[in-house]
């Protein structure tokens, strides 16, 4: 969770420089990773017990990683919301 909050507070920056929109669009943001992560944790539970514990986490951190790119790159604000919430939901 440090790492959320870390990246919650650098998305004022992410959000008026890189999406070139007003930083009222966070909460929009924030929103979308709230629903991603419940989506995420439905897949989470269902995948657990077939794919096992270790399995689920180094490849969870791959993703995680490869989104994290992806996002950092992100100059359109629909293209970093689903960016948002494809992360949210793949990191449980």
């Amino acid at each position: 969770m440090f790492g959320v909050g870390a990246l919650n507070a650098l998305d004022v920056f992410f959000v008026t420089d890189n999406l070139g929109i007003d930083a009222s669009w966070l909460g929009t943001l924030g929103g979308v990773f709230g629903i991603g992560s419940v989506i995420g944790a439905v897949i989470a539970t269902a995948a657990a017990s077939k794919f096992g514990a270790a399995r689920m986490f180094w490849t969870g951190m791959v993703r995680l990683g490869v989104v994290m790119i992806a996002y950092s790159r992100m100059t359109y604000l629909p293209a970093a919301t689903w960016c948002w919430l494809w992360r949210a939901s793949r990191c449980r």
